[in-house]
């Protein structure tokens, strides 16, 4: 859990740079010798710079599964690969031929929720509300396929975005000295979100002069990690002025405001297994070279849970008197709602045949 200043922009100094080095050994056929077969070794170094705000502490194991996660996703399409490979240098394979596809991606998922909760404070409404804006993501994707039987072929693809979203939350809070007080203030968030998709499927391609159009099935495991808000700390004000009258102190309330100081939030995980159609074209530039253009559309639906509470900042203000404030208001429950992980996609970027 972090906290989000609402006053001014958050402003984020990167500390550390984790560099992770992995090894893959796979037994391929190779080219050139005969058909023969030997151990390859494939040594990658893998930068994954994990960007660290200044101040908060992030504990060994997240830092390891992010390159984890990264390792999993290269390795299943670097399989693709090589096995291709295999399979291309096999006498026996036929046609078998494998290809390599790298390009930019664009998404348009449905992440966004509306929520809020009201109550009873002396006898008048206090209410809480928050929502999200989902936004369309622009990402990287990169893939490998198999081709056999002339017209199918096998792929797995690796797909990921990020994209900060637009949220804002809202506070109303009743005075408990005076009547018809009732305070409103609200304020933006700016939550960080991110995704991954790896896809797996069978494609059928038409090849004609130039240009292929192929249309394809698949599952699709996506995983998002998502920011969302979890408390607000407010300050409740009363502006006026204290004066003395025969043996009392007196105050004259000039208007009741309540401030949000900052909002914490928290890392949500959202995973499904879902299902994608495509479609697509490809385009040779010389033999085994060329771009393509695709579009897809991707089922992953899951609930993100919201539960969002109020709690003082630890003072209020009376005119210029300040007094300690230790009020907390709980949400009742926790609201769930349906997100679309998925949505219509675009692919467009480079492709090499081997």
């Amino acid at each position: 859990m972090r906290n989000q200043n609402l006053n001014k922009k958050e402003v984020r100094k990167y500390e550390e740079i984790y560099t992770s080095r992995c090894n893959f050994f796979l037994l391929v056929r190779l080219c050139g010798y005969g058909g023969s077969s030997c151990i390859v070794g494939i040594n990658l170094d893998i930068d994954s710079i994990l960007l660290l705000p200044k101040g908060d502490k992030f504990k060994q194991d997240r830092k390891e599964k992010k390159v984890k996660t990264f390792k999993i996703s290269l390795m299943i399409v670097l399989v693709v690969c090589l096995v291709g490979a295999g399979f291309a240098e096999d006498s026996t394979a036929g046609n078998a031929k494998f290809n390599l596809k790298l390009g930019g991606a664009y998404l348009m998922p449905k992440v966004e929720y509306n929520y809020g909760w009201s109550d009873l404070y002396t006898d008048e409404t206090m209410s809480l509300s928050s929502s999200l804006t989902s936004a369309n993501l622009f990402g990287g994707s990169f893939g490998a396929g198999l081709s056999f039987m002339d017209n199918f072929e096998i792929y797995a693809n690796y797909t990921f975005f990020k994209k900060t979203l637009a949220g804002d939350v809202s506070f109303t809070l009743p005075s408990y000295g005076y009547w018809d007080e009732i305070a409103s203030t609200d304020g933006a968030l700016d939550l960080e979100y991110k995704e991954n998709i790896i896809d797996f499927g069978i494609a059928y391609h038409l090849f004609l002069e130039n240009v292929a159009p192929y249309f394809g099935v698949g599952i699709s495991l996506v995983s998002a990690k998502i920011e969302t808000p979890a408390t607000l700390n407010f300050t409740d004000r009363h502006e006026g002025q204290w004066y003395h009258y025969w043996w009392f102190y007196l105050f004259d309330l000039d208007e009741h405001v309540v401030d949000i100081d900052s909002v914490d939030v928290e890392e949500k995980s959202l995973r499904k297994t879902g299902f994608h159609f495509k479609a697509g074209v490809n385009f040779s530039v010389v033999s085994n070279i060329g771009f393509f253009l695709e579009g897809k559309y991707i089922a992953a639906k899951v609930n993100l849970p919201i539960k969002v509470d109020a709690r003082s900042s630890g003072k209020e203000y009376w005119g210029d008197h300040s007094y300690a404030d230790t009020r907390r208001f709980l949400a009742d429950s926790t609201d769930e709602f349906e997100v679309d992980l998925g949505g219509f996609s675009a692919v467009v970027g480079i492709k090499i045949s081997f």
